[in-house]
């Protein structure tokens, strides 16, 4: 036990050194295996060489901020660790101190084989190294007839995967995009909505009549900078202008003291306010952070979608609740000022816009309108945005 601690601190000792050298952002590390009758391995030892050959080039060109590693004492060591852990006597806090000792962003695993029916295989899975759950991102597999002199063609599978994961990746933010992003929505509200049945006290037929006007608008405006992997911060600010009346004729109101008349009542609510700022609850690196989120969602057809979210910082206000009443009973006229807290929500779509994960500038500038399914509430959006990776 104390041999394998000693050996553990002389390596992350040399990986101190290994990962300052490093100048770009995002690390694959490629570890390889071998599946198969043992007296076919030593025909594929020099492929996982070649595959990293394929897949460097490859990946140079497509994510210029990425660079890989396929050290050999690293790759087994990382490979025993995940062995001892299928096992159930494997720790997860080794390969978490083993991968941030790296930098490891992603593993890329490379299982090379051959068959019953002389078939040769090459399978080839990614999976981000960061996250809590290590769930594959991409994956590749490719076969051919297996021979020791088919070399040619199974060169041509290799390269084949590379191409192949590689383009997997390009639905994916491997480079992270950054900077400024400017986004405003203005929604409103407007409903009037009125009901009415009839009513009968003292031995003649009356009215019940309620009508509801509401008239909601509020504009906001988010200045942000993007961070990359979806985290932005910036400032916001907001403007807020709310008022509904309630108009109630009821011709058989029930007075306090038991008997029935009409009575008119009418009730306004009313509020404007001003605020900003962008809430800090979420967390990062046990630290808090702006909420505000800004995912590039890279699809299928060359396209993407831009999914912003955030929350203002809770503004403390006041709404006016004006009543006033007349009829036989009941005259009621106040006015109150009733503290209310306001936050002014962000969750937009927009798109889809032509671009790749890999291009390096994303831009655009676009104008939304959007009406809610549930609430009918209509939205304006404008977003503006100038993204670049290195």
């Amino acid at each position: 036990m104390k041999k394998k601690y000693i050996l553990l601190s002389l390596f992350f000792l040399l990986l101190a050194e290994f990962s300052l050298a490093q100048k770009r952002d995002v690390c694959f590390f490629m570890v390889h295996k071998y599946v198969g009758p043992d007296e076919n391995i030593k025909s594929l030892e020099g492929l996982p060489g070649l595959f990293y050959s394929f897949f460097s080039n490859k990946l140079k060109e497509a994510f210029p901020c990425a660079y890989e590693n396929d050290d050999g004492a690293i790759a087994s060591l990382l490979g025993q660790e995940k062995d001892r852990q299928l096992l159930g006597s494997g720790s997860e806090e080794n390969l978490k101190s083993i991968s941030e000792a790296l930098n490891i962003d992603y593993l890329l695993v490379l299982e090379l084989g051959t068959m019953i029916g002389n078939q040769f295989t090459v399978s080839v899975v990614c999976m981000p190294y960061r996250t809590k759950d290590k769930f594959p991102v991409a994956r590749v597999f490719a076969r051919c007839p297996y021979s020791v002199t088919s070399t040619g063609e199974m060169q041509n599978k290799l390269e084949e995967a590379a191409s192949g994961i590689i383009e997997k990746l390009k639905k994916l933010e491997i480079c992270p995009f950054k900077g400024p992003i400017k986004i405003t929505n203005s929604s409103a509200f407007d409903t009037v909505k009125e009901y009415q049945y009839d009513v009968y006290c003292n031995e003649m037929d009356q009215q019940f009549h309620k009508k509801t006007e509401i008239h909601n608008y509020t504009y906001s405006e988010w200045e942000l900078s993007r961070q990359g992997n979806e985290r932005a911060n910036g400032d916001m600010n907001f403007r807020t202008n709310e008022k509904t009346t309630i108009i109630e004729e009821d011709g058989c109101h029930t007075c306090s003291s038991g008997r029935q008349g009409g009575r008119t009542l009418t009730e306004e609510h009313s509020l404007k306010h001003s605020g900003g700022g962008i809430s800090h609850e979420s967390q990062w690196n046990g630290k808090p952070q702006e909420d505000t989120r800004v995912e590039l969602q890279f699809l299928d057809d060359g396209t993407y979608l831009v999914i912003a979210k955030g929350t203002s910082q809770p503004a403390n206000g006041n709404e006016i609740v004006i009543k006033h009443s007349e009829g036989t009973c009941d005259a009621e006229n106040t006015n109150d000022n009733i503290p209310r807290i306001v936050r002014i929500p962000l969750m937009a779509i927009f798109g889809p816009y032509p671009g790749k994960a890999s291009d390096k500038v994303l831009q655009q500038k676009d104008e939304i309108q959007t009406i809610d399914p549930i609430s009918k509430e209509r939205h304006t959006y404008t977003i503006e945005f100038n993204l670049k990776h290195d």
